[in-house]
């Protein structure tokens, strides 16, 4: 009664009405009614994809977050459904795939296509419109470390800065719905996506989620939903109900195995093979005779090399039996369209003197920043772990930058370097759309702080305060020129505009990377970051593709300098001799596997992009 109410009340893209709908489903399926539940899941959840399809331009990319948050537990709810339900009625899984694809990393990819569209527009208004909400977000950025009486004092008002940037975030938003192309207003199946592919070719969405039991409970599931260009009715469907067990002991005992790699041990990496059963096994059978596969990652998967992984029945390492191409969703075959370089260009950082004295800094930075500073202090947990780091010189990075320069240089690239105390982050936010970025230097990712509500305790000038760090964003870093003077608590002056040398992946967002084909991030866990399931890992790789930039190359964990250095050269000798991308990648790997043999070394990076 309360749904046909509900019916005559309400449009048929009404957000209570789905909510209705999806509950009736839900009770049905409680009582194990599923032909009846099934109809009403699929009704319910198409009400809520076109409100996704037609509503969101309206909404900046915080609201359209809020609102995916609310009903996310529906869709979660009809993965449960869906694999009881697939035995009965295959077809469900058609279903399950598709909602994938218009949900999963539908944030990151809604803000990059809002970013696209503007700047391909050529529309200066617009284009002005985008660089003042880049500017507001830096600002953002910059003043989120002072507290309400220090904003104030230098003229800004936190909470209307936001709101500036929230309303200036949603006319863009609006203003791009219009660009955009038939392509993009449609929602993408997974049988255009087939369609796409070719005979030796898999495209392959990993999805996670806790299970719903007439409630829901504590195992975690992963389900393969698996598409070839020979894919008729319905997607295969694979399900590891192990799902604790890879993010409890199985992705331990990946990293023990990595680690004891870095001495390159003659023993094999995960001779028993059990890490390759566990994460890929039930996967890789369902993957006979296909050559590439296009792989959407979810969860514990964004945490280890898969290429890394050891069959233990031919002996051979994934890297040696599937080409893997990383991408936020499978979608992107469809979506994505082909980069076409209109220049040879490379901006290289690297060395950074970590140790820059605050007067050199102050020379050699200009008037770059515009934002007023005062002398900071972090301490307590986030202090600790950025003490800990010792930002020691990185030598070989210096090696690494020189030999790509004068190997790029003879090719007949233009090339400009930074290093040492030149390798400043004000000179990072001042790359304008080089061809390639390459950032060689210290990087982390603060996963070990215990946040409250995210929440970071600091004090400033003495004084202790709690500063509200919204962004997951802030907790990837790389560091530049003079970041240890925040390390070692020497802080800031209040009479001069300089950076705090930390480039945090939120600031990486508002890079200039329009034409950028190819961020190579050779530092520290520059791969790593806050993973929300559904929309990947938010760190440096998600912010340098909203930047722009088609390819990103990073690492899972700490990487050795010499081997980096190796991989590096190797990889663009490798380019600039006629390889794609991706080839030239790849045969580095291989070399470096040559000579270091474990996955420490040759599998630490991985390239995101397609």
């Amino acid at each position: 009664e309360a749904l046909q109410m509900r019916r005559r009340l309400y449009q048929t893209d009404h957000p209570d009405l789905a909510m209705s709908i999806n509950n009736l489903a839900m009770f049905y399926f409680s009582l194990n009614r599923k032909d009846e539940a099934e109809p009403l899941f699929i009704e319910a959840l198409n009400v809520y994809k076109k409100i996704l399809l037609n509503y969101s331009s309206s909404l900046s990319e915080k609201e359209r977050g809020d609102f995916l948050n609310t009903i996310k537990p529906a869709f979660e709810e009809f993965n449960s459904f869906a694999i009881i339900r697939s035995k009965e009625s295959p077809k469900v899984i058609s279903e399950l795939y598709n909602n994938q694809l218009l949900t999963k990393g539908f944030l990151h990819n809604s803000t990059q296509k809002v970013r696209d569209r503007i700047i391909s527009s050529g529309d200066k208004d617009l284009i002005k419109k985008y660089r003042e909400l880049q500017s507001i977000r830096e600002l953002l950025a910059r003043i989120s470390i002072l507290s309400k009486d220090e904003i104030n004092k230098f003229g800004y008002n936190y909470d209307s800065l936001r709101t500036l940037a929230n309303e200036l975030e949603k006319e863009l938003s609006r203003s791009s719905e219009i660009l955009a192309s038939e392509l993009e207003k449609r929602e993408v199946t997974w049988k255009d996506i087939r369609d796409k592919l070719k005979e030796d070719e898999a495209a392959v969405e990993i999805v996670r989620f806790n299970l719903y039991d007439k409630g829901w409970t504590d195992s975690v599931y992963y389900v393969a939903l698996i598409v070839t260009k020979k894919t008729k009715d319905y997607p295969r469907l694979v399900v590891l109900e192990n799902g604790n067990e890879l993010e409890g002991e199985y992705i331990k005992l990946y990293r023990e195995e990595i680690e004891s790699g870095a001495i390159n041990l003659p023993k094999d990496f995960d001779e028993s093979g059990q890490l390759y059963q566990a994460f890929w096994s039930k996967i890789g059978k369902e993957l006979e005779g296909i050559n590439r596969v296009y792989l959407s990652l979810d969860g514990v998967y964004n945490l280890i090399n898969l290429l890394t992984l050891r069959n233990p029945d031919s002996k051979e390492y994934l890297f040696d039996e599937k080409e893997i191409v990383l991408c936020t969703n499978t979608k992107d075959i469809v979506t994505t369209k082909p980069y076409r370089a209109k220049k040879k260009d490379i901006v290289l950082f690297g060395n950074p003197n970590y140790e820059l004295g605050l007067e050199e800094q102050k020379v050699l930075a200009g008037n770059i920043p515009k934002v007023e500073r005062r002398d900071v202090e972090i301490y307590g947990e986030t202090r600790d772990i950025l003490t800990r780091l010792r930002l020691s010189k990185l030598p070989e990075t210096e090696v690494e930058v020189k030999n790509i320069e004068k190997l790029l240089k003879e090719k007949g690239w233009e090339t400009k370097v930074f290093l040492g105390d030149n390798a400043l982050e004000e000179e990072v936010k001042n790359v304008n759309n080089p061809r390639v970025l390459h950032l060689a230097t210290h990087g982390k990712f603060l996963s070990d702080i215990e946040f409250d509500r995210d929440i970071m305790d600091m004090r400033i000038m003495g004084m202790e305060r709690r500063v509200y760090i919204e962004n997951p964003l802030m907790r990837s870093m790389l560091f530049f020129a003079g970041s240890n003077r925040v390390i070692k608590d020497q802080g800031f002056t209040s009479d001069f505009v300089i950076d705090n040398g930390i480039l945090t992946a939120y600031e990486a967002m508002n890079l200039n990377l329009d034409n950028t084909e190819l961020v190579v991030l050779s530092a520290c866990e520059t791969g790593l970051g806050i993973i929300k399931n559904g929309e990947g890992v938010y760190g440096l790789q998600r912010s340098f593709q909203q930047a722009g930039a088609r390819y990103v190359l990073m690492s899972l964990w700490e990487v050795a300098d010499k081997s980096t250095q190796e991989l590096m050269e190797i990889f663009y000798r490798k380019w600039v001799e006629g390889r794609t991308i991706r080839e030239a990648f790849k045969e580095a790997q291989r070399e470096i596997r040559e000579k270091y043999k474990t996955p420490y070394h040759w599998g630490s990076f991985v390239l995101f992009g397609n």
